[in-house]
């Protein structure tokens, strides 16, 4: 087996090993290739099949000092079902935490889906990092309440304001990527500003990512359907995702944000 970054040829058997595993939509996967290139993708091969995948974004993280600490949020983790239980995975991380390693990354952080993954990403030496809130808000108009779409760059902007510290800072291509999965929204009301990541899923619009002034949600409740509307924001609540530092720096910690889960 031999580990290394896809190539453009090696698209289609991605798309297929990534549907085969997650059971996403094909025009959900493909809005990552026509974003990215195949070569964000580090995969482990046997000859020429493809056993294993992972998406490699780069994120910078924030810490607490302000300080920059560059890394990567590794995404659609996935095994061919006959390749399974053969040590594939663990290959492929450790060979991409080395390869993003000698990039520059300092850590790499990831979001389990199952509390099983969690236990296998422990024994890989990830641990818990990044917490959230996530409730439901019931919908009610507000004259008072402005929507309105914004672009990728003032999305971004209005996100580094108020973060600030603490937090997964993502490029603006991601954060447009993002966009592609829903609406990139400001909110404004005489009670201050907010922004709102919102993704279209199967069961409905959610709030992947909230930020500002949260009397503006039942307006948005309003504006996406009328219906109870899922948000998730900062908060130390709930465990959200993982991280493996790979070089001495702080225990990242806060605001994740963009998990595409």
């Amino acid at each position: 087996m031999t580990a290394g970054f896809a190539r453009p040829e090696d698209v289609p058997a991605l798309k297929r090993l990534w549907q085969t595993c997650f059971g996403d939509d094909p025009a959900y996967i493909g809005l990552y290739f026509d974003h990215f290139p195949p070569q964000s993708v580090a995969v482990l091969r046997r000859e020429e099949e493809i056993l294993s995948m992972t998406v490699c974004f780069d994120v910078t993280y924030i810490s607490a000092d302000g300080d920059e600490h560059p890394g990567a949020y590794l995404y659609a983790v996935a095994t061919a079902p006959d390749a399974r239980g053969q040590g594939c995975c663990r290959r492929l991380l450790r060979w991409t935490e080395t390869a993003l390693k000698s990039r520059g990354c300092r850590f790499t952080c990831l979001r389990p889906a199952t509390s099983a993954l969690q236990t296998m990403y422990a024994k890989l030496g990830y641990a818990p990092a990044f917490t959230c809130r996530q409730w439901r808000v019931q919908a009610e108009t507000a004259a008072d309440v402005c929507l309105r779409a914004v672009d990728a760059a003032r999305y971004f902007q209005l996100r580094e304001l108020f973060l600030q510290s603490e937090f997964l800072s993502w490029p603006q291509k991601t954060v447009a990527h993002a966009g592609s999965l829903g609406r990139l929204l400001e909110l404004e009301s005489p009670r201050g500003l907010a922004c709102a990541a919102v993704e279209q899923t199967p069961d409905g619009p959610v709030v992947k990512e909230f930020l500002g002034e949260e009397d503006c949600l039942p307006a948005l409740a309003a504006e996406l359907g009328g219906k109870p509307l899922l948000v998730r924001a900062p908060g130390a609540q709930t465990p959200f995702a993982m991280a493996k530092t790979l070089c001495p720096m702080p225990r990242p910690e806060g605001w994740l944000g963009f998990a595409f889960d």
